[in-house]
C-alpha cells in the first residue's frame, strides 16, 4: 500500500455495573437498561489507510481463533465507513487482543468502534460524529458505548447514551472463563425465565447505584450493581460461577458478572488485597487480568 500512514488506538474494554432486561420485542430484540464502566484493559489496534483505485481491507490478529476477513466487526465497521463517505481505500488493521474474546467485555465492538475512530481521523474528520454514532449502532448494540467510553446510561438496545457523573475510582480484578456463552442463548434463557419481564422493579437500586457513582461511594457501588444474566448464565457455567466465590472470599468488595458472560470481576478496596486474590485465582487455575476505571 503507497502512502499510508497508521494509527495506534487503545480500544478499551467495558463491564456492565447494572444490566437489566425491561422488555421483549415483538421482532424479538430487548429493551435493556444499563450503566457499563469502560475499563484500563484493552485491545491495541493499529490501523493504516490509504485512497486506492479499489477497497481493499486487511486484519491481522496475534490470536488465531479471531476471525480476520469479513466475519470481523472491524471489518464490517471499516467497510461501512467507507461506503458511507465514498471512499476507496486500502485498510490494514493490525489487532493485539488483551480483552477476553466473547467474554461480556465488548472485545468486538471496542475493536470496531476503535476502527471508526481511527479511520474518521485518518481521513480528516470525513464524517460528523452523529453520523459515527449510527453507523456504530446499525453495526451493534455496544459499539456505539465503546465510542463514547467512561460511564454510561445505555437503553433501547443499547444504542440511546446518556453520560453518568462518576467519581468512584473503581479497580478491578477481571477474571475470564473458558466457558464459553452465546448471546441469543442467554436472551432465550431470560425468556424462559422470566417472560415478558413484567412484574419487576429495581428502580431504587439503579438509583441507590447512580447516587453512588456520583459521590465516589464505591462501597454503594458494589452494594447495588445488577445483572440480569447472571440468573441464567452462572448455574450454567460452574467456572466462571466459581471464579466470583473465590473473589468473594479472597477480598472482593463486589463480585459480578460482565454481560452475558462468562467474565466475572471483582472490585477491590486496595491494590495489595486485589493482588493477593489474583494469586488465589491463578493457583485455582484463572488467569487474571488487573484494570481500572476510566472516569
Amino acid at each position: 500500500m503507497k502512502n499510508n500512514i497508521g494509527l495506534e488506538v487503545r480500544a478499551n474494554g467495558k463491564v456492565n455495573l447494572y444490566l437489566d432486561v425491561l422488555s421483549r420485542a415483538d421482532d424479538g430484540f430487548h429493551s435493556i437498561k444499563s450503566i457499563m464502566q469502560s475499563v484500563s484493559l484493552c485491545d491495541r489496534m493499529i490501523v493504516s489507510a490509504a485512497r486506492s483505485s479499489k477497497t481493499e481491507i486487511r486484519i491481522c490478529c496475534d490470536v488465531p481463533y479471531v476471525p480476520c476477513d469479513e466475519r470481523n466487526i472491524a471489518h464490517k465497521a471499516a467497510a461501512k465507513f467507507l461506503e458511507k463517505c465514498g471512499i476507496q481505500a486500502e485498510v490494514d488493521i493490525s489487532l493485539h487482543k488483551r480483552i477476553p474474546v466473547s467474554g461480556g467485555m465488548a472485545g468486538g465492538s471496542t475493536d470496531a468502534a476503535g476502527t471508526l475512530r481511527a479511520l474518521n481521523k485518518l481521513f480528516g474528520g470525513a464524517m460528523p460524529n452523529d453520523e459515527l454514532y449510527k453507523i456504530a449502532a446499525s453495526l451493534g448494540s455496544d459499539i456505539p458505548f465503546c465510542l463514547m467510553g467512561k460511564t454510561a446510561l445505555c437503553e433501547g438496545r443499547g444504542e440511546i447514551l446518556t453520560p453518568l457523573e462518576n467519581r468512584a475510582k473503581l479497580l478491578f480484578l477481571i477474571v475470564p472463563s473458558s466457558e464459553s456463552v452465546s448471546t441469543p442463548w442467554a436472551y432465550g434463557e431470560l425468556d424462559r425465565i422470566f417472560g415478558d419481564f413484567s412484574g419487576r422493579d429495581n428502580e431504587a437500586r439503579f438509583n441507590a447505584l447512580c447516587t453512588a457513582l456520583a459521590s465516589g461511594d464505591v462501597h454503594g457501588v458494589c452494594d447495588n450493581m445488577y445483572n440480569i444474566f447472571e440468573d441464567a448464565i452462572l448455574p450454567e457455567r460452574p467456572i466462571a460461577r466459581r471464579a466470583k466465590e473465590l473473589l468473594k472470599e479472597n477480598g472482593a468488595i463486589g463480585a459480578m458478572m460482565s454481560g452475558s458472560g462468562p467474565t466475572v470481576f471483582g472490585i477491590f478496596e486496595s491494590e495489595e488485597t486485589r493482588a493477593s486474590a489474583a494469586a488465589v485465582l491463578k493457583e485455582n487455575g484463572y488467569y487474571p487480568k488487573t484494570a481500572e476505571s476510566i472516569i
